[in-house]
This record gives structure tokens, C-alpha cells and sequence, in this order.
């Protein structure tokens, strides 16, 4: 007996349907597994921990500004630099040495009793989530001054040169009338005898200078890598600015309002930033029959009814003298929120590597001395203000006969480094 082997067409296609359905159900179950035995997990597992780092760094890099910022409003600092004052001298002469310019500076008599004692042991403070996310948040405050202040001065520049602009067309209409053309023509000659004398000079003096560029070039485009490559790291770090799409004049309002939003979220009178301002609307994907009908899962974002911000915009448009696409500019600050937030959850979180602890040197101040009343009141303002490491802890006052009050004060200094 004879057997025909021949396939026909229509059996070889679905043969070849099986079998890649075949080769998709081993990929799916058996892919995995797979790619973990031949991949080395420590070898990821060391790039994942070497970026890690890297991104701490930066954090580090970035974070410097607003370190300075915090040492000068809480005292820590007396020059522009935001330098600590207790880097270069030690902890207790520093300490001394504060204590007495306060004294001075309150008008105290200098016949003062002052003890320091360092404290025994250290007490950690906590880093908590949230400290690192206003770490963040304070990054994002100093962006948005640093975007009102060019904003601006862009608008102030185009004011001053609209009004220079109508002067000089006042000027030359006058100078028509009065006939000093002639003049001008005369003027404009002696300009261009002297520009061309000016030519000479300058190409003799670009020879000279061409075969001086020729021998730093080198240099310079090794430097170029380098500052570029550490500009794209960088660039990653950077908050987005507000959409130009939306005027000038409109951007600087609605950066005051984010400017308040945000010191309230830092003072702890709200706990999210723009979290209440809009909400997100997911749909789940649908496979289909066989992809047919497939759809992918999409993220939609709407602000609330009561929106600060939307009431700010609507108004800010409304009143705009240019009419504007009310519509487009809701969806571009919309597309800027939600890139906020991104970006400052983004960051906190590559500050995970930041110790989640921090134990700062403390000492305790007494101070024994005679003054008025109001001399008192100065120098715990100036303790509360000027001074915020430094903190009161106990007060006796008594009376004396001759008008005046014997002060005893304890306080707590505490050193950060």
C-alpha cells in the first residue's frame, strides 16, 4: 500500500499557525526563566546600586543651593556663601562666640557668667520620607523664582524697547522736518572712513589669534565631552518650566499662585502639592479576539471644579486683551502639573540611598547676668530669629533693688555639620 505525504497548502498553514502559536506559549512560560540563567543578577544588581549612587550624587550636587539657603535663614551661615559656620573652627569656640555677639548685640552689660558643656551622648534625629520630598520641593520653589525673575525682566525689556521704539520714530519724523538729512549723510561718512581703518586692524589682530585657537582646540573639545556629558546628567535633574504656549503675563500670575502653594505645603498647611488640583482617569487594555480590537490602556487628566488653579487661568484669560484658546492652554498646564509631580516623586526617590538618620553634636549654654526688661525681650528675639540652633530651654527671673532683673538661662545648642 501506497501512502501520499504530500501536504496540501491549506494543511502546511496551519502547521505554520501552530507552530509559532507554539513558540509564543514557550517564550511566554519559558522566557523568564531563561533569561535569568543565562544573565548574571549580580552583575545587574551592582548597575542598578552604581546608578543608585550616581543619582545620589547629583542630588547631592543640586541640593548644595538650598543647604546654603537653609544655613543662612536658620543662622548657620554668615556670608553669601552659605558657608557653615562650624567648618572651620571648633564646635565650642564657635558656640562661644555666638552666644556673645547675641549678648552684645542685646545691649547686656559684659559682666556675664557663660558655662558650655557638651551633652553626653547623641540623640539621631530621623529623615523622614516627607523631609526628602521638601528637600525636593524647596529645589522646585527656587526654580519657579528663578523663572518670575526672567520672565520678568523679559517683559520689562520689551515694554523698554516699545517705548524706545516710538521716541525714535518721533525723532527721525523731526529730523525730516528740520532738513538735517545732509547731516546725517555727513556723519555716516566719517563713520565708515573709521570702520574701515577698524578692518585692518582687527585682520592683522585675527592672525595672530587664529594660530593660538589652533593650539587650544584640542584642549578644548576634551573639555567639551566631559562638561557635556555631566550637562545631560544634570539635564535629568531639571523641573520643566511653565508651557510658552501660555503668556508671559499669565505665567508670572500663576507662578505667584504656585509659589504660595508651595510654602504652604512646606509649612505643613497642606499635605499634597497639586494632588487636590485635578484627578487621573485610567482604562483598563483590552486584548481583543486575537489582537483583533486590541486596545492599549491610556491616562487622562482633568482638573477639579474647585480648583485654585483652574479659577486662576480661567480668570487670567477672561481678562487677557488677546484672545486666547482657553481649551489648549487648560491641557498644556495640565501636561506641567502632572510633569511636577512626576518629577518630585521622581527625585525623592533617588534619594533613597541618603541616611535615614542624622545625630547632630549637642551642648548646653548657661548664662548668669543683670539687665532690664526690654534688654531680656531683645535677646530671646534675636535667639528665636537670627539663631534657630539655638534654642531656650529654661528662664528664672527675679528682681532686684536696683531696678533691674537677675536672668538665669538655659540653653541647648545644637551643632549640625
Amino acid at each position: 500500500m501506497n501512502l501520499n505525504l504530500q501536504l496540501t497548502n491549506t494543511t502546511k498553514l496551519l502547521i505554520g499557525i501552530l507552530g509559532v502559536v507554539l513558540i509564543i506559549a514557550v517564550a511566554t512560560q519559558w522566557g523568564p526563566d531563561m533569561y535569568k540563567l543565562v544573565s548574571n543578577p549580580e552583575f545587574e544588581s551592582k548597575q542598578i546600586n552604581l546608578q543608585s549612587t550616581k543619582d545620589l550624587v547629583m542630588a547631592s550636587e543640586l541640593l548644595k543651593p538650598i543647604q546654603s539657603g537653609l544655613y543662612q535663614k536658620v543662622g548657620l551661615a554668615d556670608n553669601s556663601e552659605g558657608t557653615n559656620i562650624f567648618t572651620d573652627d571648633f564646635p565650642n569656640t564657635v558656640v562661644r562666640k555666638k552666644i556673645n555677639g547675641i549678648i552684645r548685640e542685646a545691649g547686656i552689660p559684659r559682666n556675664y557668667q557663660l558655662n558650655i558643656e557638651p551633652v553626653p551622648g547623641k540623640k539621631s534625629e530621623p529623615l523622614t520620607t516627607q523631609a526628602r520630598r521638601n528637600l525636593i520641593v524647596l529645589l522646585y520653589q527656587n526654580k519657579l523664582e528663578a523663572e518670575r525673575e526672567i520672565l520678568t525682566s523679559e517683559m520689562e525689556a520689551e515694554i523698554a524697547d516699545e517705548s524706545y521704539t516710538e521716541e525714535d520714530m518721533m525723532d527721525t519724523l523731526m529730523n525730516a522736518w528740520l532738513g538735517e538729512e545732509d547731516l546725517e549723510e555727513a556723519e555716516e561718512t566719517e563713520d565708515t572712513e573709521e570702520a574701515e581703518h577698524d578692518v585692518q586692524d582687527n585682520v592683522e589682530q585675527e592672525e595672530n589669534e587664529e594660530s593660538e585657537a589652533t593650539q587650544t582646540s584640542d584642549a578644548t573639545e576634551k573639555e567639551q565631552m566631559g562638561s557635556d556629558a555631566q550637562e545631560d546628567d544634570a539635564s535629568k535633574w531639571e523641573f520643566a518650566s511653565l508651557p510658552e504656549s501660555i503668556p508671559s503675563s499669565i505665567r508670572i500670575e500663576l507662578i505667584e499662585l504656585l509659589l504660595t502653594k508651595v510654602e504652604q505645603h512646606l509649612v505643613g498647611a497642606d499635605t499634597g502639592l497639586f494632588e487636590s488640583e485635578y484627578f487621573k482617569t485610567e482604562t483598563v487594555a483590552t486584548p481583543g479576539f486575537f489582537g483583533i480590537g486590541a486596545k492599549k490602556p491610556t491616562v487622562t487628566y482633568n482638573f477639579r471644579p474647585n480648583s485654585d488653579i483652574l479659577m486662576k487661568l480661567t480668570n487670567l484669560i477672561d481678562n487677557d486683551v488677546v484672545e486666547l484658546n482657553r481649551d489648549q492652554l487648560t491641557s498644556d498646564l495640565l501636561v506641567y502639573l502632572e510633569q511636577i509631580q512626576y518629577q518630585i516623586t521622581d527625585l525623592t526617590q533617588k534619594l533613597q540611598l541618603a541616611p535615614t538618620t542624622y545625630s547632630p553634636d549637642s551642648y548646653t549654654i548657661k548664662v548668669k547676668f543683670k539687665t532690664e526688661l526690654d534688654k531680656l525681650v531683645k535677646l530671646n528675639r534675636l535667639i528665636e530669629t537670627k539663631t534657630k540652633w539655638l534654642m531656650v530651654r529654661d528662664l528664672k527671673v527675679s528682681t532686684d533693688r536696683d531696678n533691674k532683673i537677675n536672668v538665669d538661662v538655659l540653653m541647648i545648642a545644637r551643632v549640625y555639620q
